[in-house]
């Protein structure tokens, strides 16, 4: 394994183990909440021991070699060149295959691309696999699951795996290729066409540049003319033998060079003095203490022998040359030394001659003497307070390079806090020469601000030499203040001797400090802290979030009498955000699981002394083509999702905190699972981007975002997949659509090929129960396939179509092409001819069918498969099951009677008829209360309804009004009002109860001779009219027939007249005289009507009749009176209940014995009443 790729695999198994805890989280809720987009979610598998049928197993050899050279000009020719590539292809048909093992070693000298194994860790639709490489890379072993759960052929293909033959394979060797599949103890073997490994002897020549002396004085070398050592520099480089690498090692073998081997190094000269400059090469060292390079000079020509050397290629030499300090141009001009290095007559232990590589067989390098003089330099900076509650003493926090404060660079990503306390740092050093300072005189350094951005803290400041433990004497410089702004003509500003005297630090814009003790740093080292004079000032950030506090530096002095600037920008921030992404897998397949992790983090700037907080904080993560599946059960609480996209173009899913973001807390991460689809996207690289806000923050984006990506490998295998369109459960009355999808990943078509559905039926194989019959109601093909396929449907017996294989063609099919198919019926299967079942994403084909089924009843299951017949592996069997279970709802109540009393209890209704309506208003259903007044609507979708009982089917005695008590609404009108049901769900007790109220009324008649019995004498007559039902009477009447009557007044109650209330009564009184009629009668009769309306218009009649005998002047008592007519009923009014009136006579002194038999009578009654209520109910039961 190369360090590279044993440090990706290192790397990748850090970050599993670092996301293994939320994996598991993501795991454990796989059979939670799964959002599923695009496709079919698939139930792990339980594992179980090896078993099933490999009925099948073939390696094909993809291609061997990927590079064209001489020894190998042909991918596919059965010859490899070493360290080329051979890519192979597992293919194998199964039958519930679980735990199979495939298994292939290479011979000594080849090893596998652990890379390309990725695709043997996979999880297909019908395919998972797992795999383990062997120490010595050589042999791979995989375990296999290949089943459908549906005793059918899987095929499942592996590809490619690449297998690499080392230059340590002898030439011409062959390897026959052999792969094994092992299940319950059985082994097949499957072998191809032998490779023939072919290479040759190659080595690469490499020359390349180490280092080159750039001291200010350079060093001494002799150069043997007699002068003896000079002043000179050098420049070292490396010549190498080295093993064939990279492209060139295509068809290279392991090669030792024959020793002793020759190198001619030859160089030129180009720049400055080039003509007259001479390079003298000397061997610095070599690779091994025990080899030996030796080493003639000719000119600009140098011969190199190498000899003793244990491992040739492999062994090196360094060479340093040397050149005169006087050739090389002045004042840093460069001179340009180009190399070549050549091989001669190399060849290999062996005796054969060697391919040599040259192509990094020459390097150019430049090389100067450093200039004598150099002017003077500066260095601008900003330091933070190490002690951001210190008061700005900078000797209390002195800002020197040891001390821990941090420098602030000039950039968008580094920010203070608004309060912080800052330094402003001018470093100078005067002009250099030969490395020795030649002073600064008359030195004034002037230093500018926006007090708005920044305000300085006192006077407090630190003047001297760099890295200084305290200032220089304060009588050698001057400080002056300014509120002035002219920072490029700074004498032309008014200078104040102290801050308070230039307006205080809310004013003070710019300080001048003057060095007055003459010469700063003559003669001093370039390179000592004593060579540079430093001004540190204490600041405050005034400015806000989103600003930028900019400090302008001028200086000037006596040897550059010109005004030179420099300046530095701080940026000022409230808190920082940024977001970090991961995946557990940095490679993976199709069809396969992964985890990412997404972690943002709220930090505080530099200088915070406070905790600041963030609204609206949300993370966006764009997840790219490639992805079927977003598994968010494992989010934090923390944290709400909302999803958009599809599979087809990507999801973005943002993240938004739901509590306070800020930065004393720690955000927690956020965690999703995914599963890549089925084919690979593009360039076989998916990159997911996160992004993180707020709102208010000013980060640029890159500041705040991250990116993961995961190389994915496409699986290869062929499958056929069924689901239900939309929720698996159905509501009655509702149609039913099923998808059927094949797919072929691998590389080869599998030509002609048919895909049969046959319509579910009751009690068919696949365990369909339900009521009525399917009918189709559309069918269309679907899929990139769909262009080069025709569907056909058949009328046959559907046992005899789902028992046949897809192919056959004895089933009476008809071409669907222009043909409504809902316009057929009997239809009991589907077929697709895919003209040509390609391999990719152009291949994958489909069918969708709808259908519905009258008379549907909840718990009804229709279950649909697919069968295939491929036309290059044949028979293929049944795709997965896709069930459709129907649900439905329910309305249920009781129709009953209201008990108001002892004698009274709750009875159902029996015979009611209750209907139901839609939210059109539409009646939808009828049915008729049972024995206990009962009833129910079942098998019902979901829906908004009403029911409404038809009261005229509700049986009342005539003399009874009929009262609805209660209904849902409460409104009281036999309406239950809006019921909104939902799915699969039972609504209970909408009841209807009825009170059954009697309407009667009952009247008493007395009359009374004033004085003797003449003609023309008074008779006063009293009448009592009483309510004795259970309902109020309007439109109360009493009519006395005695013709001659006068006077008849009733006294109505103050709560209105003809209205009587249930068991209130009223008086009246009324006159009339006696004729000689009378007189010769003996007697006056006189008969009395009292009438009244009760509820729903019914009328209510009570007669009375009273005889005044005239002789002896005594007043009679007849008989009671027989009852009056059955009441009126209002046929407007529905139906209705009123009762005829006893009618009594009474005189005088037997009132008292009247009005007890009239209590006794109203108990009977009762009695009666309540017999005959009961007598009803019976009935109507």
């Amino acid at each position: 394994m190369s360090a590279d790729l044993r440090g990706n695999v290192e790397s990748r198994m850090r970050l599993r183990d670092r996301a293994g805890r939320i994996a598991r989280r993501i795991a454990a809720g796989v059979l939670g909440t799964v959002l599923v987009v695009g496709g079919l979610t698939q139930t792990a598998q339980v594992a179980q021991a090896d078993s099933g049928t490999i009925q099948s197993l073939s390696i094909v050899t993809e291609y061997d070699g990927q590079v064209s050279t001489p020894l190998d000009p042909s991918p596919n020719n059965g010859v490899v060149a070493s360290n080329d590539a051979v890519g192979f292809k597992w293919e194998l048909t199964a039958v519930d295959l679980h735990d199979g093992v495939l298994s292939q070693t290479l011979p000594v000298g080849w090893t596998w691309d652990e890379q390309s194994l990725v695709v043997l860790n996979s999880t297909g639709a019908f395919t998972t696999s797992s795999y383990e490489l062997s120490n010595d890379g050589r042999t791979v072993t995989s375990t296999v699951t290949a089943a459908n759960g549906e005793s059918n052929q899987v095929l499942a293909t592996f590809a490619t795996l690449r297998a690499i033959p080392s230059g340590a394979v002898a030439n011409e060797s062959v390897y026959t290729p052999k792969l094994t599949g092992t299940v319950a103890g059985q082994t097949t073997t499957a072998s191809t066409d032998p490779i023939t490994v072919v290479n040759e002897a190659k080595v690469e020549l490499w020359k390349g540049y180490l280092n080159y002396d750039a001291s200010t004085n350079g060093s001494s070398h002799d150069f043997g003319d007699g002068l003896g050592s000079v002043t000179a520099r050098w420049i070292d480089f490396r010549v190498s033998a080295l093993q064939a690498r990279n492209a060139f090692a295509v068809g290279a073998r392991d090669t030792q060079l024959a020793q002793p081997f020759v190198v001619n190094d030859t160089y030129t000269v180009s720049g400055t003095g080039a003509a007259a400059a001479d390079y003298q090469a000397a061997v610095k060292r070599t690779s091994e203490a025990g080899g030996t390079v030796g080493l003639v000079q000719t000119g600009r020509s140098i011969e190199l022998t190498f000899d003793g050397f244990t491992d040739a290629p492999e062994a090196w030499v360094e060479l340093r040359f040397w050149i005169r300090d006087n050739q090389l141009p002045a004042n840093g001009s460069n001179l340009t030394i180009n190399n070549k290095v050549t091989p001669v007559d190399w060849k290999s232990v062996e005796g054969d001659p060697v391919a040599v590589d040259t192509s990094s067989a020459s390097v150019s390098r430049t090389m100067s003497r450093p200039a004598t003089r150099t002017n003077e330099t500066a260095e601008k900076s900003m330091y933070l307070f190490s002690n951001q509650a210190s008061n700005g003493d900078v000797k209390t926090d002195p800002p020197q390079w040891g001390n821990n404060v941090k420098n602030i660079a000039n950039l968008t990503s580094k920010e203070v806090a608004p309060g912080s306390l800052v330094i402003a740092r001018l470093s100078l050093r005067p002009a250099v020469e030969d490395n020795i300072t030649k002073g600064a005189t008359d030195l004034v350094v002037y230093d500018f601000w926006d007090t708005s951005e920044q305000q300085i803290v006192d006077a407090r400041m630190y003047v001297g030499a760099r890295m200084g433990t305290a200032g220089i004497s304060a009588s050698k410089y001057t400080v002056q203040y300014t509120d002035g702004v002219l920072r490029n003509e700074p004498e032309s500003n008014t200078w104040y001797s102290s801050i308070e005297e230039a307006g205080g630090p809310e004013v003070v814009s710019g300080i001048r400090v003057a060095y007055t003790a003459g010469v700063w740093a003559d003669n001093e080292s370039a390179t000592a802290n004593a060579a540079y004079f430093v001004v540190d000032t204490p600041f405050r950030i005034v400015g806000q979030a989103a600003t930028t506090a900019t400090d302008h530096a001028r200086w000037s002095l006596a040897e550059r009498p010109v005004l030179l600037t420099s300046s530095y920008v701080v940026n000022v921030g409230d808190y920082r955000l940024s977001v970090g992404a991961l995946v557990d897998h940095s490679a993976t397949t199709t069809k396969s699981d992964l985890v990412y992790t997404l972690n943002p983090t709220m930090t505080a700037p530099p200088g915070a002394e406070y905790v600041a907080t963030a609204q609206n904080l949300k993370v966006v993560a764009t997840v790219p083509k490639g992805i079927d599946t977003v598994d968010l059960t494992g989010l934090d609480p923390l944290w709400e999702s909302e999803m958009t996209g599809d599979a087809e173009t990507g999801f973005t899913i943002t993240f938004t905190y739901k509590g306070i973001a800020s930065t004393d807390t720690q955000l927690p991460p956020i965690v999703y699972g995914a599963k890549t689809s089925r084919f690979a996207p593009t360039g076989n690289e998916m990159v997911t981007n996160a992004v993180i806000s707020a709102t208010g923050n000013t980060q640029s984006v890159s500041t705040r975002s991250d990116k993961v990506s995961v190389i994915v490998q496409q699986i290869a295998e062929v499958t056929q997949e069924k689901r239900v369109v939309g929720p698996s459960a159905v509501e009655v009355g509702e149609s039913i659509t099923w998808e059927s999808n094949w797919y072929n990943t691998t590389s080869q078509s599998q030509g002609l090929s048919y895909f049969v559905d046959v319509l579910p039926w009751n009690g068919d194989p696949r365990g369909s129960t339900f009521a009525g019959e399917l009918k189709l109601t559309a069918a269309e093909l679907t899929g990139p396939s769909a262009a080069g396929s025709s569907l056909e449907y058949t009328t046959a017996d559907p046992l005899t179509v789902y028992s046949a294989e897809a192919n056959d063609d004895s089933h009476g099919w008809i071409s669907a092409a222009g043909i409504n198919l809902a316009e057929i019926d009997g239809i009991t299967a589907l077929r697709v001819v895919d003209a040509d079942f390609d391999a990719g994403p152009t291949g994958v084909g489909g069918l969708k069918l709808t259908g519905t089924v009258n008379g549907q009843e909840s718990g009804d299951v229709l279950v649909n498969a697919t069968r295939a017949w491929l036309g290059l592996n044949g028979a293929f069997g049944f795709s997965n099951r896709a069930d459709a279970k129907v649900l439905s709802s329910a309305i249920t109540g009781q129709v009953w009677a209201d008990g108001d009393s002892l004698l009274r209890a709750r009875t159902g209704i029996e015979g009611a008829t209750v209907s139901l309506y839609n939210d059109a208003d539409a009646k939808v259903a009828e049915t008729t209360t049972d024995a206990n007044g009962n009833y129910s609507f079942t098998s019902l979708h979901s829906g908004d309804y009403r029911t409404v009982v038809d009261t005229e089917t509700v049986r009342v005695a005539s003399d009874e009004v009929l009262r609805n008590v209660y209904d849902l609404d409460g409104d009281l009108n036999s309406d239950s009002g809006a019921i909104a049901l939902g799915v699969d769900t039972v609504i209970p007790d909408v009841d209807f109860g009825y009170r059954f109220d009697t309407v009667a009324i009952s009247l008493t008649k007395t009359g009374k001779l004033v004085g003797e019995a003449t003609v023309g004498a008074k008779i006063e007559w009293s009448f009592v009219i009483t309510n004795t039902g259970e309902t109020s009477l309007e439109d109360v009447e009493l009519v006395d027939h005695l013709s001659g009557v006068k006077d008849l007044v009733v006294e109505w109650p103050v709560a209105g007249e003809h209205t009587l209330s249930a068991g209130e009564s009223v008086r009246a009184h009324a006159t009339s005289t006696v004729t000689a009629a009378d007189m010769k009668l003996g007697k006056v009769n006189n008969t009395a009507t009292a009438t009244g309306n009760g509820t729903l218009q019914v009328t209510a009649t009570a007669d009375a009749n009273a005889t005044v005998e005239l002789a002896g002047n005594e007043t009679s008592t007849p008989p009671t009176t027989p009852p009056s007519a059955p009441p009126t009923i209002d046929p407007q009014g529905g139906v209705g209940e009123g009762g005829a009136s006893d009618t009594l006579s009474t005189t005088g002194a037997e009132a008292d014995g009247c009005i007890r038999g009239a209590v006794l009578l109203l108990v009977a009654g009762a009695a009666l009443a309540l017999v005959a209520r009961r007598r009803r109910s019976a009935s109507q039961a």
